[in-house]
């Protein structure tokens, strides 16, 4: 691979990067010692607040639900059903912790878009802190909980090692954080290269593998308890593989319609949620019965760590 010079990694410091792959002008640089891939050049943190503020977004579909029980459950494999306090950073609409509140569970969000707030607090009745983890600090102060949630948030922010020290100055001693983002090592992007959905280029600024994620928790002052790659359930990879084929086609427009439901949160009455998934829905679930008909593929290629997406226990130990 090209070496680039003067390209210093933003988490261990290495004098040099390799360079990965270009995609509509997002350059993506991997670092040769801790592993870790980043975005170059890199938003400033104005234009990221511009962005997750938005209001043109869209409610998660119902379909979710189910994700969101299994992730509780892995929770609950690792960390047990005795600690109820419960925040999710990145909440979003508050899909997550409606089925953690529903078990039990005594829950709080972080989110940085006032609409997904919004929708929560009114409609899901969760208590949300609209900001960021230094804002629920202020409000909750330090060790208010014993289990805190990052599902696809890490790659999105500037700086992971300082968020993740936040997350665990919100956690107790021996809190558990989990964590849910893409694979770099994934045995889709190696098929798929630049045209890999969980890229999402320029959105994702950090890409992990097992050894680059394990490594930044471990500067962030966590111990890593289990770290395992995902495809089923966490992931209708037949439908990831549709948009690909699609991208690589040429009918990009088509498959960046496969991610939309086609209603805005704003405008969608609170009965219709779940209601009309659109394209999105409607293709997910048709192709849902082969992916559990692949199942046994899915299953082997997580057990070898190439798996679409980590979820990674780690407990606090500073």
């Amino acid at each position: 691979m090209e070496v680039i010079g003067k390209n210093p990694c933003r988490i261990c410091g290495a004098a040099q990067a390799s360079f990965l792959l270009e995609s509509g002008g997002a350059r993506l640089l991997r670092c040769p010692v801790c592993d870790i891939v980043w975005l170059n050049p890199m938003p400033g943190e104005e234009e990221l607040r511009r962005f997750y503020a938005s209001e043109e977004i869209e409610i998660p579909e119902s379909a979710d639900l189910n994700v969101h029980k299994r992730l509780l459950k892995m929770i609950q494999t690792s960390a047990g059903k005795k600690d109820k306090d419960l925040v999710d950073i990145g909440a979003w609409f508050g899909g997550f912790l409606n089925v953690a509140k529903a078990d039990g569970y005594n829950v709080a969000g972080i989110e940085p878009n006032k609409t997904a707030c919004e929708y929560a607090r009114k409609n899901l009745s969760i208590e949300m802190v609209n900001g960021t983890i230094g804002d629920a600090l202020v409000r909750y102060g330090k060790g208010r909980f014993g289990i805190a949630t990052m599902f696809h948030v890490i790659e999105h922010v500037r700086d992971p090692e300082a968020r993740l020290k936040e997350a665990g100055e919100l956690l107790r001693k021996n809190g558990m954080l989990f964590i849910r983002t893409p694979n770099i090592n994934a045995a889709l992007f190696g098929v798929f290269g630049r045209h890999w959905g969980h890229l999402a280029l320029p959105q994702h600024l950090f890409l992990f593998s097992p050894r680059s994620i394990g490594f930044v928790l471990r500067k962030a002052g966590f111990e890593v308890v289990s770290c395992s790659t995902v495809c089923s359930p966490n992931v209708n990879e037949v439908f990831e593989s549709i948009k690909c084929f699609l991208k690589i086609a040429g009918v990009r427009s088509f498959a960046v319609s496969l991610n939309k439901t086609g209603q805005k949160a704003q405008s969608r009455p609170r009965a219709s949620v779940g209601v009309m998934p659109g394209l999105k829905g409607f293709v997910n679930n048709i192709t849902r019965p082969i992916m559990f008909l692949s199942g046994p593929f899915w299953g082997h290629l997580s057990r070898k760590g190439l798996g679409s997406e980590l979820f990674v226990a780690a407990r606090r130990v500073f």
